[in-house]
């Protein structure tokens, strides 16, 4: 089936919205690598598995428009409207979100030293706990054993002198 000239239009005008959208993705994914701070192997995979979405969102965008012809006004849509959301919308969110990692950073760091300081107390806390009953059942056990020595001695003394 051939697609007249509207068609084409229409579809290549509607294919800029999904690449608007695959844009704001792929900024989520910048911000999680930079945010987990992801090596050279992770982005690898990373821009791996977004072009794997970014190919089936375009066969999947020209199955519902365009009867499953993938044609090339279609890639140029989704490109188009990609880098638009990129270099307008992107960018500024770049900038933004670079301090926003710092205050997450520094935030968490504050977060980790109360946890740290709880923690010790409450260590503190059960080792006194645990130390204080160790101790009295050390000293029962001092106690009874030398009770029970001390009766021995007794009983081995009251036997010579008998």
């Amino acid at each position: 089936m051939e697609l007249d000239f509207a068609q084409q239009t229409t579809a290549f005008l509607w294919s800029i919205i999904p690449g608007i959208a695959l844009g704001l993705i792929y900024g989520i994914i910048k911000f999680l690598r930079a945010l987990f701070k992801i090596g050279k192997a992770g982005t690898f995979v990373l821009d791996i598995i977004f072009m794997i979405v970014f190919f089936l969102s375009v066969f999947i965008f020209s199955l519902a428009y365009i009867y499953g012809y993938i044609r090339a006004y279609v890639i140029a849509g989704f490109a188009i409207g990609f880098s638009a959301y990129r270099l307008t919308i992107g960018m500024l969110l770049s900038k933004i979100y670079y301090p926003v990692i710092e205050l997450i950073y520094k935030l968490s760091h504050k977060i980790q030293t109360i946890f740290q300081k709880i923690a010790k107390k409450l260590l503190k806390i059960i080792q006194k706990i645990l130390y204080n009953n160790s101790n009295k059942k050390y000293k029962k056990r001092e106690k009874s054993l030398t009770e029970s020595n001390n009766k021995r001695v007794m009983n081995i003394n009251e036997r010579k002198h008998s």
